[in-house]
This record gives C-alpha cells, structure tokens and sequence, in this order.
C-alpha cells in the first residue's frame, strides 16, 4: 500500500503486482467499505491469539468460511509461517497479535482512496478475485480503475487467490514480468 500511496509514485519499483487489493474509490459507497472493514476488524479482534499446539491451530482452519478454497498444504503453511512458539515453550502464538491486524483492516479504508493507478510510474498488474463470488475479505477492486490499470481476474476465485490458484497466479505473474522484461534469468 505504501508504494501505491508514497510521492515516488513507483519510481524505485520496476514493477508491481497486486493480488486482490483492497484499492479505489469504491462504487456503492465509501461508507459501506467503511462498514466492511469494521466489521472485519472487530473480527479479527476476537482471533484467538494462542494455541496449545500447531495441530490445535490446524484443526480450526477447515472450519473458516474464507479458506474453503485453498489448496492441500495451505492449512500447513499458515501454521508455519503465521505462529510462533510462546518464549516459555508452552505453545504458539500469532506472530501478528489480532490486535494490530485489527488496526490494518480499520485503517485501510482511508488509504484505498487515495491510490491513483494512473499516476504510478511503473508497470502495475492488478490481478483481481471473481466479482461474482462473495468477497471473503473486504470488497476490492474498484472496477472504473480498470482502465488504468492491466487487470485481470481468477474465476473462482477469492481475496486468497494466490492461496486457491496459486498456478494461475504464478501464470499471470510470469506473463507481466515477461511483457515488461523484467525477468531474470
């Protein structure tokens, strides 16, 4: 988000991509994806914060309605990446306490509206979730930036893309930095 909304515009990026991101002024209303994150937030909130174990944390993730369509191995690496062991070794905790992911998804409202695609000075790829599913997270993509911008989407897809479709994913990854020669090797 920072390189979005920073005065260098992308000039110290060669390239970015932007999975899903939750950036526009948005159509129905800044007041409803207002509401949505606040809504998000106080969830997030209530996370519990530790487990007695990482199989404790493994058994809960199936029951989580935005994680339905993620592919084998998921559940592992969020284990394994998203928690750490207590200092006294008597379990694991977020390594993000909820509370300041809280104040992310709060806060991210008031910085979506301030990205201008169109002013970025480098290559951006927007690669969207499909706009006909629920949204798992907070509505994105402001569709009248999709003239601004090199947008695509993931049918069947949600705001965890690249946890759902990550070969597809990597697919439009590869054809961006190709199209602008950014690949190396």
């Amino acid at each position: 988000m920072l390189a979005l909304i920073s005065e260098a515009r992308g000039t110290e990026l060669y390239g970015l991509m932007l999975f899903d991101p939750p950036i526009g002024r948005h159509p129905y209303s800044y007041a409803a994806f207002e509401a949505a994150a606040a809504r998000m937030s106080k969830l997030a909130e209530r996370r519990t914060p530790r487990f007695h174990s990482k199989e404790q944390f493994l058994e809960l993730l199936p029951y989580s309605p935005s994680l339905q369509r993620v592919v084998p191995g998921v559940f592992r690496l969020l284990a394994d990446t998203t928690l750490r062991e207590l200092p006294n070794g008597q379990g694991y905790e977020l390594c993000c306490p909820p509370a300041y992911e809280a104040r992310i998804i709060e806060y991210v409202s008031g910085f979506a509206v301030l990205v201008e695609l169109d002013h970025m000075l480098c290559p951006v790829k927007v690669l969207g979730a499909d706009l006909t599913l629920p949204y798992s997270y907070l509505p994105t993509f402001d569709m009248r930036h999709v003239q601004m911008a090199d947008y695509d989407f993931i049918p069947e897809s949600t705001h965890f893309l690249p946890l759902e479709q990550p070969t597809e994913c990597v697919a439009v990854l590869q054809e961006f930095l190709t199209r602008h020669d950014l690949k190396s090797g």
